[in-house]
């Protein structure tokens, strides 16, 4: 949806509609999951948006865990600036314009299990 970037594109907010913000995250979940397949036993998966809407964001990686077992939440510390580690909440990192002074964004990092 671009929430994240509002700020810097205000026409989001007159292009958007309440169907596609419900449709969004059903079509971010087919992605995630054809995307699945081709990470080999021990890589990873990055699932990142430039939105703050916890139904694209939470819920999309809550439900793809939930669905495909044989990935786990990956520990995104290591990749963070100190900076924006306070960002990292159950093991996801979702930045907000007015607490990070950076654009609205989600990101998650996923391993598949050996």
């Amino acid at each position: 949806s671009g929430l994240g970037t509002i700020h810097k594109k205000p026409d989001i907010k007159l292009n958007i509609t309440p169907e596609a913000l419900e449709e969004l995250p059903i079509l971010q979940g087919k992605i995630l999951d054809a995307c699945s397949e081709y990470v080999k036993p021990g890589g990873v998966l990055v699932y990142s948006t430039c939105t703050i809407n916890l139904e694209e964001n939470q819920n999309v990686v809550m439900d793809f865990l939930e669905k495909h077992p044989e990935f786990k939440l990956d520990n995104p510390a290591p990749y963070v600036p100190d900076s924006l580690k306070s960002a990292i909440k159950d093991g996801m990192i979702q930045l907000i314009p007015s607490l990070h002074q950076v654009d609205g964004f989600f990101i998650s990092r996923m391993r598949r299990l050996s």
